[in-house]
């Protein structure tokens, strides 16, 4: 449910040392550019998880967690879809290699679109690509092709 825990003291600012109960958080890091993107990363992230229910309501349910694409071990490249009923469903791509997956081909459904929600590689958030609201659309296959980023 939107409010379980989903971060610890100073996790959300990226905090070098490890939580204790007899220091206040590190909050001086914010002046950091690093430390800075995380912490608005993280308020988007959780602000999500608050205004879209597929990746909350059915947490505890299989139904509501399906893998799209985890055959691709070499390109650590993997796709989940969040959904839930009556909410909006969520595809979430993750490029764990340090190489861009150019041309990530995913089935979504003929027609279907897909909408760039949230970007780990944006200036914003400590990345170094800018701001691109995208969306793709699905062909009569069904498929899209994403650039995704490296680390993303």
């Amino acid at each position: 449910h939107p409010g379980k825990k989903l971060n610890f003291m100073g996790g959300e600012i990226a905090q070098f040392r490890e939580w204790d109960e007899k220091r206040e958080q590190d909050w001086d890091i914010l002046k950091y550019p690093m430390h800075d993107g995380f912490m608005h990363f993280m308020k988007k992230l959780c602000r999500m998880y608050l205004d879209l229910p597929a990746l909350s309501r059915w947490d505890d349910s299989a139904e509501g967690f399906r893998w799209l694409d985890c055959s691709s071990p070499l390109r650590r490249c993997y796709t989940i879809l969040r959904s839930c009923d009556g909410g909006k469903p969520v595809v979430a791509v993750f490029n764990f290699s340090d190489v861009l997956q150019e041309g990530y081909t995913l089935n979504i459904g003929a027609g279907k679109k897909l909408r760039l929600l949230l970007d780990s590689t944006e200036d914003r958030y400590g990345g170094c690509a800018p701001h691109y609201p995208g969306t793709a659309t699905a062909g009569a296959d069904g498929c899209v092709k994403l650039n995704v980023p490296r680390y993303s």
